[in-house]
């Protein structure tokens, strides 16, 4: 049993309510993670906000950030987020469990636009080795045309993956 109480999807009102029945549409449920941040209302506008800013980010697109949930995931060893984007990975984009796990050992593996690549090894290099990034590394993606936003917000994502799954395992909410 979770450490923190949260509001459950059959008991959900207002705001909570409106987020769970999307998510519900989306994915078929409300996945542990989004339950976690009903203990907190105001963080959990506040986290709603920022996972439909990413759900139609206008660069980073879906498959990448997939990958760089699943990497952070695996980083920070936070279980349900691994499965989940493991899941994204091998039924919605079509992966092969070995894809998957190749995808960990050898990023750059994955089948993605060359440009996306970068993203994700800039995103894996910030988050397992954050005092080796260098600016020859951010200017490395801007000659591939991101923009200093789309930096910005890819590595924010994974370092949020990583964040969310401390909070998931110190408060056992997948027991």
């Amino acid at each position: 049993m979770a450490l923190i109480q949260t509001i459950d999807p059959d008991v959900a009102e207002g705001l909570v309510k409106q987020f769970y029945d999307t998510m519900k549409k989306l994915v078929g449920m409300v996945p542990k993670p989004l339950q976690m941040y009903s203990a907190s209302p105001r963080l959990f506008e506040i986290n709603t906000q920022i996972l439909q800013y990413y759900m139609s980010h206008p660069n980073l697109n879906p498959v990448l950030m997939a990958c760089i949930r699943f990497v952070s995931a695996t980083h920070c060893e936070y279980p349900y987020c691994i499965d989940m984007n493991k899941k994204i990975l091998t039924q919605m984009v079509g992966l092969s469990e070995q894809q998957v796990q190749q995808l960990l050992e050898d990023p750059k593996s994955v089948d993605l636009p060359e440009k996306d690549k970068a993203m994700l090894d800039f995103v894996i290099k910030s988050i397992r080795t954050p005092e080796e990034v260098q600016q020859n590394d951010v200017d490395e993606l801007r000659r591939l045309g991101w923009l200093d936003t789309d930096i910005y917000d890819a590595v924010s994502h994974g370092t949020m993956m990583v964040a969310s799954g401390i909070l998931f395992n110190a408060f056992k909410m997948g027991v």
